[in-house]
């Protein structure tokens, strides 16, 4: 899996990280849940608090200008009287007020409007004033059921009011609020009626001043966003908002928008009237009336905002007094709306702080992980790493350091448990599997199992080359395919690869195979001698030549002449060659004439011929001659599978020419036969056959008799074992052998060879140095501690003698065979016990040094 090669550290990193984020993220998602709760309720409230700053402000003016209707009664009752107090206080009392009224219960009418910063009235007894019917009666309505010192309001309403002009008073209209209140007669009764006009208009201007930097209630800067109150009268019509930059009239825009309703009353063309789809201005309209604020809020996505927005409309009723002491009334409905961006604020910054607060968490738990993992798992790696180096050692012992902790104490003596318990059990399975491999070793090859029927021998021309590897198979079909034309060939390959029974091979299978294949050697023969015994002579050419004598190319006529070592030809050579080649005629020395030939010319080189060409040793335009059709032997390195076949093909070649029909091979000597790297290919490997057949005891090759060495040589002395009849006899260094012994092959594992009946056998001592007490002393070597070596412990110090050190994989390459690891540790461990050698370093780059 994943995490098994990972430390204790990454893997709690690795799964408290992500809680640790998971946890970090949950209680951020819930403070902005909470947070936006409360925002939002802190928002609603915020816009309620503005609504009825709205509200009461536009009552307060409402109550203002009852005040100043009240005043101006007070000095209805005679014309000079609310004139002279007109003028004296500098206009109409009231800035937005546009007209006065004043009927008189006797009939009396007087009208008055602003004239700069004065009043000008018209006091009349009777008629209209500007056109217009300012009677008794009319007044009387609005005073209906009024009492002194009441004044009633209407709603805004349009009319037509005189404005004074530059030459004489003119109507306009307009919308308007009228405030109506009686005027008080001589006897203290109602003895007339008072009508003060002021402009509605104001009413924007008292939403445009609260919704602008410059209100009060402007307590922070705030964002740019959709932020604007209206009012509405308590029939549901918009009249006025608060102006903008795109709405500088006052008039209802923004409030109508995307909203569905009527449009325009008479002389107000602005007002609107929203549909009943609209439901939260109609429940802020029906709180209203109930003299109950309202508030609707919903979130809203949009404008690539990643944080929702909030919209809030809050309304407000306006309320009216008639009189201090009279219950208000309702008069219209103000209402606030916010689209507020500190949500989206809020969670951005709130996303960017529980980022930070998650990297630093996660920064800081991997640090403190990092050192827990390191201080709960640094006792485990130190003992891992004793475990490994122990395991390194020829003999592991059990790890002694005292570790803190108490798993890794139980852990420590679990493994120093099973260190015994292997150590037993190793050595009771390397001494099994030394005596089966030995046995193993010395049974005989049976080639019948080990080649497949693909490596049986072919009876066919092609059945020369052995071996059916997936080079060998190329060759052949190659040689199949060259076959078939009569064309030159060069066959490459190095020595001892088959270049001659290949080209024996393309003879028999070609059409001229009833002809005769005359091998010429270019090597074997100088310039005069090859020339004579490629092209021939005539009789009396030179002194001493007595006779005719024919070359190669007339011998090989209807046939194939199969020139080797081609590149061994000199320039001369080279130029007769080429000559014959190219036009299939000869002209022998001392002949007048040429004679046509009919030759297959098949020529074979150990070397790069290209590189040949480039040093000036052979003709470039020879080379295209002869390699017409190309061949290629591979080396024996490259198809090794095929040496089973061709060694049972050179032991049946062995068994006829030594007489010995018996003759068989172990499976260690085909082990050894199977790991050699043969630098003299096939060739290498017949001659080897044939010499382990000689030196063979019992008609039996081992591996001690297979005369290859591990680093690709002749193994030292391994030519030197002879058979005796008696099976006894000295060998070549006067040392007495015992031919029936079985030595060690290559591959094994045991320490000495084996007898029949499964008891240690001496070693033969190497012919070198004197023989004291049973024990080869190599030169330079003391006496001292020589008894109960083994022959490779005598073979080390000898190698010790002529090199500095040694190591313990030096020590098991030194021999023809293997010996395990284990093996090898416990004789330079015995050497060193001994006082013979001394070491340095430690696991297996130990070196191991000749003690002086």
């Amino acid at each position: 899996m994943f995490l098994e090669k990972k430390p204790i550290s990454q893997i709690l990193l690795l799964f408290t990280a992500p809680l640790l984020l998971l946890l970090v993220g949950l209680q951020g998602g819930v403070a902005l849940y909470f947070s936006f709760d409360a925002l939002q309720m802190a928002l609603g409230r915020a816009v309620q608090t503005r609504t009825m700053a709205v509200s009461y402000e536009i009552s307060s003016y409402l109550q203002k200008v009852r005040y100043n209707a009240l005043l101006l009664a007070d000095f209805a009752a005679t014309d000079e009287g609310l004139g002279g107090y007109l003028n004296r206080v500098g206009g109409l009392v009231e800035s937005n007020a546009v007209e006065v009224v004043v009927v008189l219960a006797d009939g009396r009418r007087a009208h008055y409007v602003r004239s700069g910063e004065h009043a000008s009235g018209v006091w009349r007894d009777s008629g209209e004033i500007g056109g217009r019917p300012d009677g008794y009666d009319f007044l009387s309505r609005d005073i209906k059921g009024l009492r002194v010192g009441e004044v009633a309001v209407s709603r805004v309403v349009p009319a037509r009011v005189l404005v004074q002009g530059p030459f004489e008073s003119e109507l306009t209209s307009m919308p308007v609020i009228r405030f109506s209140t009686p005027v008080k007669g001589p006897d203290g009764g109602v003895g007339g009626a008072l009508s003060l006009l002021v402009a509605a208009d104001h009413l924007g201007t008292i939403l445009t001043y609260l919704q602008s930097d410059d209100s009060p209630l402007q307590s922070f800067q705030r964002r740019p966003a959709r932020r604007f109150s209206y009012f509405a009268d308590p029939r549901g019509w918009i009249l006025y908002e608060s102006a903008s930059e795109q709405n500088k009239t006052c008039q209802p825009v923004q409030s109508r928008q995307d909203v569905r309703g009527t449009l325009g009353l008479p002389g107000m063309a602005g007002a609107f009237l929203p549909s009943d789809e609209y439901r939260s201005f109609w429940s802020g309209i029906a709180g209203a009336r109930k003299k109950e604020p309202s508030l609707t809020q919903h979130w809203e996505h949009g404008d690539g905002l990643f944080f929702p927005t909030i919209m809030m409309e809050a309304g407000a009723p306006v309320l009216y007094r008639i009189s201090d002491d009279a219950p208000p009334q309702v008069w219209g409905v103000a209402f606030s709306v916010d689209r507020s961006l500190l949500p989206h604020v809020l969670g951005s910054r709130q996303a960017a702080i529980l980022c930070a607060v998650g990297v630093a968490v996660l920064a800081v738990s991997a640090l403190v992980l990092y050192f827990v993992g390191r201080f709960c798992g640094a006792p485990l790696l130190r003992l891992a790493r004793r475990v490994e180096s122990a395991a390194l050692q020829p003999s592991p012992e059990p790890v002694e350091e005292v570790f803190r902790g108490y798993e890794v104490q139980t852990l420590q003596r679990a493994v120093n448990a099973m260190i015994r318990t292997m150590g037993l059990q190793a050595a009771e399975i390397e001494e099994k599997t030394r005596k089966l491999t030995h046995y193993a070793n010395l049974q005989q090859v049976d080639f019948a199992e080990e080649l497949s029927p693909a490596q049986e021998f072919e009876h066919s021309a092609l059945g020369v080359l052995k071996g059916s590897s997936e080079s060998i198979r190329r060759l052949k079909a190659d040689i199949g395919r060259a076959a078939q034309v009569d064309a030159d060939i060069l066959i490459e390959g190095e020595t001892g690869t088959g270049k001659q029974l290949t080209a024996e091979a393309v003879h028999k299978a070609s059409r001229r195979c009833n002809g005769p294949l005359v091998p010429i050697n270019c090597g074997a023969l100088d310039e005069n001698l090859l020339l004579d015994a490629l092209f021939g002579h005539r009789k009396g050419a030179y002194s001493g030549a007595e006779t005719d004598r024919d070359g190669a190319f007339v011998h090989a006529h209807g046939g194939t002449l199969f020139l080797d070592e081609i590149q061994s030809a000199s320039s001369k050579v080279q130029q007769a060659l080429l000559r014959a080649i190219a036009s299939r005629r000869i002209r022998p020395l001392g002949a007048d004439a040429e004679y046509a030939v009919d030759v297959r010319v098949i020529c074979a080189t150990n070397v790069d011929l290209q590189e040949e060409i480039a040093a000036g040793r052979f003709r470039q335009d020879l080379y295209y001659r002869i390699k017409v059709l190309s061949l290629r032997t591979p080396p024996l390195r490259e198809h090794l599978e095929s040496i089973p076949a061709l060694t049972a093909f050179f032991l049946d070649r062995a068994r006829e020419v030594l007489g010995l029909p018996h003759l068989a091979l172990t499976k260690g000597a085909m082990q050894t036969l199977m790991q050699y790297s043969w630098p003299g290919n096939v060739r290498e490997l017949e001659n080897c056959i044939l010499q382990a057949a000689v030196n063979a005891r019992e008609g039996l090759i081992h591996s001690a008799d297979i005369p290859v060495g591990r680093a690709g040589e002749p193994a030292a002395g391994a030519s030197q074992w002879r058979p005796f009849a008696a099976g006894q006899g000295h060998g070549a260094d006067g040392e007495r052998r015992d031919a029936g012994r079985a030595s060690v092959p290559a591959g094994g594992q045991g320490d000495e060879p084996y007898s029949a009946a499964g008891q240690a056998m001496p070693e033969a001592p190497p012919a070198r140095g004197p023989v004291r007490g049973g024990q080869v002393v190599p030169a330079g070597v003391k006496d001292a501690g020589l008894q109960g070596l083994n022959e490779r412990q005598i073979k080390a110090l000898e190698h010790l003698r002529t090199h500095r050190s040694m190591t313990r994989r030096e020590y098991m390459a030194l021999f023809t065979y293997d010996i395990s690891d284990r093996t090898a540790g416990r004789d330079l461990q015995g050497l060193f016990e001994r006082g013979l050698v001394t070491r340095s370093g430690a696991g297996p780059a130990t070196a191991y040094r000749l003690a002086v």
